[in-house]
């Protein structure tokens, strides 16, 4: 009776070794025709932006801005490649929204106007990056403080 169970474990685990590689070739396959592969995800985040807002007053606000990038099938070393091009690009829009370009809009008050913010910023990152690259650009952080 051992003699059986021996030659039956023996067959299972056999039929193991054979079947797990297979499943794993499949699982590993290229997707067949007519199904898609799923794009990859990644996030980039860039480094924060610090500027002022510079009134008739004087230095009234800092405002502290940290952006993330949702990328899809592109990659984080194209993203840094263009970095300096980017946070160039930010600044110069930013400072022209603060200082009363585009009718003023960027500040309601002293409260950032964020949907502005994050319009602009994705229109800049499309421009310099692609439409193709970018999915999102996400506000992970805004700040402001009173001066």
């Amino acid at each position: 009776m051992s003699f059986l169970k021996s030659i039956s474990i023996c067959i299972i685990c056999l039929g193991l070794l054979v079947v797990s590689p297979q499943a794993s070739n499949a699982a590993n396959k290229a997707p067949e025709d007519g199904v898609e592969a799923e794009p990859i995800t990644e996030f980039v985040s860039l480094k924060p932006l610090i500027f002022p807002v510079i009134s008739d007053k004087g230095l009234t606000q800092q405002i502290s801005l940290v952006i993330s990038l949702e990328l899809e099938d592109a990659s984080r070393e194209y993203v840094r490649m263009y970095e300096p091009r980017l946070t160039d690009a930010y600044l110069q829009d930013m400072y022209g929204l603060i200082s009363g370009g585009y009718n003023g809009s960027m500040l309601n008050g002293n409260i950032l106007n964020i949907k502005l913010v994050k319009d602009r910023l994705s229109l800049i990152t499309h421009r310099i990056l692609g439409e193709d690259k970018v999915s999102d650009v996400l506000l992970q952080v805004v700040r402001q403080r009173n001066l």
